[in-house]
């Protein structure tokens, strides 16, 4: 299977205890899980169960702008949250309160801080959910 220009060796899909199913594909240098974001059951602990301890995992993350909370007038829509065993620099601004993330991106978050992984989510707040090039710019 070949997508984004990367060969992947293998594609498999994965359940949790909630049923859901996750597409996950492997390459030498990393490995793709792709989510709806409707999953449900045990899904951060599965999908973490792939990780290695050199490991780190990278969420990309979009709601729309009407559910983020700020009183700054920003120029950028786009906001980091990590686990502690995350040594790096955040790309992007730390998502301040009360705003919160909800889903997938919560499970792994906190699943990955209690299990000390190194997680972090980069969440776009674009003004539309509308998949183009304006949308995917900051990705």
């Amino acid at each position: 299977v070949k997508l984004f220009d990367v060969d992947y060796k293998q594609e498999t899909v994965i359940k949790s205890s909630g049923a859901a199913n996750v597409k996950v594909r492997k390459s030498e240098r990393f490995t793709h899980v792709r989510c709806s974001g409707n999953e449900s059951g045990n899904i951060g602990h599965v999908i973490l169960s792939l990780v290695t301890d050199t490991c780190h995992v990278l969420i990309l993350s979009a709601a729309h702008v009407s559910q983020l909370k700020s009183d700054d007038e920003q120029t950028s829509n786009v906001y980091c949250l990590k686990t502690k065993s995350w040594d790096d620099l955040s790309p992007c601004n730390i998502l301040t309160t009360p705003n919160i993330t909800t889903g997938v991106t919560a499970a792994l978050l906190t699943e990955g801080q209690m299990s000390h992984k190194k997680v972090m989510a980069i969440l776009v707040y674009p003004d539309m959910l509308a998949v183009d090039s304006l949308s995917l710019a900051p990705f």
